[in-house]
């Protein structure tokens, strides 16, 4: 009487053979996925009969589904962050995925950077211009700069802290950058250090005034 089960049983006469993944919950409340596959048997050119077999993949579905929420958490990390992130091939060097923020920052659109190689867009064409520096963050997994100057798409310049790691994905390797506005921060320093100095130069003045005085 179940009109997908009486489909499913055509389809196989017709096709002799499916494959379907179903989710049940068994009677003691286990909650499971099974594979099936349905071949139909023959005889005299006729069906006379299907094969079954089913096989348990819950672990398999679990784990698959652990991957997925992983993933989409960590997308939702990604296109929130208030960090610039670069996603680059560590083979090629070719950008594959950047976030919003790093377009706020630089004011290159997603499409300018997806497809190139780091080197080749304008803020990082100095940066680390030979192939042996790049074989070196993919032999040692991290590189970092403090206080790297940038400019801007609109010629603005920028203080930032860039740091790259190399991670497994999928069987393979790839390069997050990660790129912070430090700008602010660099000004500060710089005026602290300035007071420093002067102050500095007021207790030396003044030392040697009262040593002459003396």
């Amino acid at each position: 009487k179940d009109a997908t089960l009486i489909k499913k049983i055509d389809n196989l006469c017709f096709n002799g053979k499916t494959v379907s993944e179903t989710y049940l919950t068994t009677i003691g409340g286990k909650e499971c996925y099974l594979h099936t596959s349905q071949s139909s048997i023959y005889e005299n050119g006729k069906v006379n009969g299907i094969l079954g077999i089913v096989r348990d993949v819950t672990e398999r579905k679990k784990a698959e589904e652990k991957l997925k929420e992983s993933e989409e958490k960590y997308r939702k990390l990604f296109e929130s962050a208030q960090d610039g992130i670069l996603i680059i091939n560590t083979e090629t060097g070719r950008i594959t995925d950047a976030n919003p923020f790093i377009e706020k920052l630089l004011g290159y659109n997603k499409n300018e950077f997806v497809g190139k190689q780091i080197f080749e867009i304008s803020p990082f064409k100095d940066i680390v211009p030979n192939k042996n520096k790049f074989k070196e963050l993919q032999r040692k997994k991290y590189v970092r700069y403090s206080h790297l100057p940038l400019e801007t798409k609109k010629g603005k310049k920028i203080s930032v802290e860039f740091i790259s790691n190399v991670y497994p994905i999928d069987h393979s390797l790839v390069i997050q950058a990660n790129i912070r506005d430090i700008t602010e921060q660099k000004k500060a320093e710089e005026k602290l250090k300035q007071y420093q100095n002067t102050l500095e130069n007021t207790i030396k003045k003044r030392t040697q005034e009262l040593s002459n005085k003396l």
